[in-house]
């Protein structure tokens, strides 16, 4: 179980949240799947929250350790080693329900046909926990104009 301090202030994605978002797979390895949390303009606590930020969350079957192990590692072992800024910054978030599992797994399955042929068919875990990392990806808007469009 993980110290106070890597369960402090923990979000919270509610159902609301959840039937009011959508999910769209960026990417996965054999253990987590990775997904951009889209949340409609008008709810803007939780745009708030998923500002820059992608939701990592855990597949079924595997032997991958916890959320839990991963956010008391990080804030054990890591992050005293180093400057905030030198670090891609993640955090605990707390799914609350089954809905939103069940929505990421609609995700998955809708990105079926796009997924590499030993990850199809797999699914997120359910688990009360996923991590909230920084969204690492380029953005079009800093790439030269001539780049944009291609």
């Amino acid at each position: 179980m993980p110290s106070t301090s890597a369960l402090s202030g923990i979000p919270e994605l509610s159902l609301s949240a959840a039937a009011n978002s959508d999910y769209r797979l960026v990417g996965e390895g054999a253990a987590n799947a990775v997904f951009e949390v889209v949340v409609p303009p008008s709810d803007r606590i939780c745009r708030e929250i998923f500002q820059g930020r992608l939701l990592r969350v855990p597949k079924a079957g595997t032997s991958a350790h916890s959320c839990f192990e991963i956010q008391e590692y990080w804030e054990t072992a890591v992050r005293p080693l180093f400057e905030p800024e030198d670090l891609v910054q993640h955090q605990l978030i707390k799914l609350g329900q089954d809905a939103v599992t069940s929505q990421l797994n609609s995700a998955l399955a809708r990105a079926d046909h796009f997924r590499r042929a030993d990850f199809r068919g797999s699914r997120v875990a359910a688990t009360e926990y996923g991590m909230l990392v920084e969204d690492m990806r380029p953005s079009m808007a800093t790439y030269p104009s001539s780049l944009a469009s291609v």
